[in-house]
């Protein structure tokens, strides 16, 4: 099915469950035999042994990506899960009688070994990353989330998801899955939200209760026929596990959300958390709270009434003069460029000035070409403006100089 259709389709359910990276979608059918809301599982094919209908979708297609971004901004995922592919991060990868297989990645280097060009881990990567920002949208929105791989993946180690371990409510949970019904014993870890996954957290008990389970080590032929590793075969969850997850996710599913908090989407598929603050976030804070500045000086005249009052008078003054001489203004703009402008400009000016001067009550500038600090500091004073010190850098050809710490008001 088309992507597009799937989340045109989806905007009107109540929030849902959302597998990605599904494989054959066996959680998303435990979900859906309860009757408990279910997007259709993602994964980037479809598999022989699916066992619920797949969405087809690559989720390194920003395109695609975008729907799900959308779907979770507008509350529609009541849990997001997910199982990143482990291929590159898994620690299984080394040289043995079974084969060879490139190490990737290390304790140190979890985004993948200095030097490393290799596609597969540039788009796990990818994947990542950004299946954590749609967890931080869900979270933000009071879904839950989580994530599964092996216990000893080098994903837990990589920045998005240690990041991501910080949010609230967040826990690590590690559990072995033949104690919900696997073959092999598989200790596998889980990044949640979620309280109704606490019961994952079991351990293999051994023998007697367990028998010895095979190696999960070599290689295997898949339903299609051909030749692939064992571990690959083993992704898929157990059933048991699955139909456990999901009946104890019915008490939540159509529980409200925890917490609804707005989240600020910039371009493209990237959003910002405005409880994540970063730098240029508490900078625009800054620019929106403070007085002067021109990021907005309509705001900047509300903060200070008396610019009104004391702009008007001069606004007034100003149109007298250009009345006056009502060429006045395109032979000043002319002027413009020019060092040495011209006989009818410098008579506007200087018109303009007096008139200034008059309405202000403050003595005419000395020097014909020169930074009128007397008038500035005359409207600072008028208006009632904080930043009274701003004047004197006119005077003294400050900023261009600093010779001693401005002060901040």
């Amino acid at each position: 099915p088309d992507i597009k259709e799937v989340t045109a389709a989806s905007a009107s359910e109540p929030p849902a469950f959302l597998e990605l990276f599904a494989g054959a979608g066996g959680l998303t059918a435990a979900v859906a035999r309860l009757g408990l809301p279910a997007h259709k599982p993602v994964d980037i094919r479809s598999t022989q042994g699916e066992v619920i209908d797949l969405a087809v979708g690559d989720l390194l297609d920003p395109r695609v990506y975008s729907h799900y971004v959308q779907l979770t901004r507008k509350g529609r995922v009541r849990w997001l899960h997910g199982g990143p592919p482990c291929k590159t991060f898994t620690k299984a990868r080394r040289c043995d009688k079974f084969g060879s297989s490139r190490v990737l990645r290390s304790e140190r280097h979890p985004e993948g070994l200095p030097g490393i060009k290799d596609q597969r881990v540039r788009d796990a990567n990818l994947l990542v990353k950004w299946f954590t920002k749609l967890a931080r949208v869900v979270h933000r929105c009071g879904g839950f989330w989580s994530v599964e791989n092996p216990e000893r993946s080098y994903l837990w180690s990589f920045g998005p998801i240690v990041a991501l371990a910080k949010l609230q409510g967040a826990s690590f949970i590690v559990g072995d899955q033949c104690c919900h019904g696997g073959l092999y014993r598989k200790p596998t870890g889980w990044l949640t939200t979620a309280p109704f996954l606490q019961r994952l957290a079991a351990r293999c008990p051994g023998p007697p209760a367990h028998p010895r389970h095979p190696a999960l080590e070599g290689w295997a032929t898949a339903p299609e026929g051909r030749r692939c590793w064992l571990t690959e075969l083993a992704a898929e969850y157990p059933q048991d596990l699955c139909d456990s997850i999901a009946a104890d996710y019915s008490r939540f599913a159509l529980a409200p959300p925890r917490t609804t908090r707005r989240l600020i989407f910039s371009t493209g598929s990237k959003f910002e958390d405005p409880l994540d603050t970063t730098r240029r976030q508490a900078r625009e804070a800054d620019n929106a709270t403070c007085i002067g500045g021109l990021r907005d000086p309509t705001r900047s005249l509300r903060k200070v009434p008396g610019w009104y009052s004391v702009g008007i008078e001069i606004a007034q003054v100003l149109r007298d003069v250009l009345a006056a001489d009502p060429a006045g203004m395109d032979t000043l703009l002319a002027a413009i460029g020019n060092p040495e402008g011209n006989t009818q400009s410098e008579t506007l000016i200087t018109g303009a000035r007096k008139a200034i001067s008059t309405v202000l009550q403050v003595a005419l500038p000395t020097a014909r070409r020169t930074l009128w600090a007397a008038a500035l500091s005359k409207v600072v004073a008028l208006s009632g403006h904080l930043d009274v010190s701003v004047p004197g850098w006119l005077a003294t050809s400050t900023p261009l100089g600093i010779t001693r710490p401005i002060p901040c008001h």
